[in-house]
């Protein structure tokens, strides 16, 4: 992923969500409100007239008409797109703490790593060890994992923890997963799973024993 290569924790990546989120929005709207006032001043409403020939359109309704035609304009529809994603990315990151990208870059990032992004998988490092908070779980993978973003919990076998930061670095295994356990869980829908390699190699002999 993409924002692996920024050093921002997950609390400045939320609030540059917070900031780029209603940014976003106003901008939109800003065009909004100049492309309007363009549109129905001059292209569109030349082109009803155009197409009439300035009949048939009841005496003060050219402006209405013009206004229609403008909203079947594709600029018109990527605008009021970027409005409505403003505003989702920004209650998500004030409210819901999760960091939306913006659409374009989040398709990108997909493609990149799906058809680009080529590299040969290999088996994540996994380190445990403890600091002054408690104990932490230190993952290094060879490519990005999907889903994976501060400050999501992941649950590693029998364990939870809250994935708190990413950083990348150099060597086979560049991505660097830093979480922190946590004293207790809940399954739920936004836990993420993950099986350590021994246990997916254990998964895998077990598979091959009972087939």
């Amino acid at each position: 992923m993409w924002r692996d290569r920024f050093s921002l924790t997950a609390s400045q990546w939320r609030y540059a969500a917070i900031i780029s989120g209603p940014c976003e929005s106003v901008g939109a709207l800003t065009g909004m409100l100049y492309w309007y006032s363009y549109s129905v001043t001059h292209w569109a409403k030349t082109a009803i007239y155009s197409a009439n020939s300035g009949e048939g359109i009841p005496p003060g309704t050219e402006g209405f008409a013009a206004l229609s035609l403008m909203f079947i304009h594709p600029l018109t529809w990527l605008l009021c797109f970027c409005v409505i994603e403003g505003t989702v990315r920004f209650l998500g990151a004030a409210f819901a703490c999760e960091v939306l990208g913006i659409f374009p870059l989040f398709i990108a990032n997909k493609f990149w790593n799906r058809y680009v992004f080529r590299t040969v998988i290999i088996i994540d490092e996994l380190n445990y060890s403890a600091d002054s908070a408690g104990e932490v779980l230190e993952i290094k993978s060879s490519r990005p994992k999907d889903g994976w973003e501060p400050p999501r919990i992941i649950r590693c076998g029998e364990l939870y923890y809250r994935l708190e930061n990413i950083s990348r670095l150099s060597g086979s295994r560049p991505i660097r997963y830093f979480l922190r356990r946590l004293s207790a869980g809940v399954p739920g829908f936004t836990v993420i799973t993950y099986s350590p390699p021994e246990q997916r190699a254990n998964e895998n002999l077990t598979v091959q024993k009972s087939g």
